[in-house]
């Protein structure tokens, strides 16, 4: 079980320490009239290379490696990731296939203003689909679809890579 403490720990790393992800978990939508520049603005300031103090707060509120959406109270953006199912290969009982599970959940306000969870799932992508993040073999889209039960005024979208690793 060695293998997916590091494939969690090395997906945790990758999306922990990309500019472009953080700033679309933590910055406001868009907004023309209150001169609010679009999250991935040069103008924002960047947020890996904040305090480290202030960065990790940022990352802690905002990347979860539990389903936890009862503290949702305020607008804001988040991202959790976890393991999903596990099935062994019949012809190689040290190989096994994973899926890690990425659910992105956004504000309506977010949502209604710039799509912010396609745009986060679309980061996602590019971060770790068909790339060797963790495991043996590249990773794959194995599905997704909305989340249901969400606080109120909340949105997601919760999508399934799947990856190959050792046993």
């Amino acid at each position: 079980m060695e293998m997916n403490y590091s494939m969690l720990a090395d997906i945790y790393n990758t999306l922990s320490s990309d500019e472009s992800l953080l700033r679309l978990l933590h910055y406001p939508p868009e907004d023309l009239f209150n001169t609010q520049p679009d999250p991935l603005s040069e103008d924002l300031p960047n947020i890996t290379e904040m305090d480290e103090e202030t960065k990790w707060n940022i990352i802690k509120k905002s990347i979860k490696k539990t389903k936890v959406t009862s503290d949702l109270t305020t607008p804001q953006c988040r991202l959790m990731f976890y393991m999903g199912r596990r099935a062994a290969d019949v012809n190689n009982d040290k190989y096994s296939t994973k899926q890690i599970i990425f659910d992105v959940i956004a504000h309506s306000d977010y949502e209604n203003e710039d799509f912010r969870t396609m745009r986060i799932t679309d980061r996602i992508c590019q971060l770790l689909l068909h790339q060797n993040v963790a495991g043996i073999n590249k990773t794959k889209d194995a599905g997704g679809g909305q989340i249901a039960n969400l606080p109120s005024e909340f949105v997601g979208y919760s999508n399934v890579f799947q990856f190959g690793s050792g046993q």
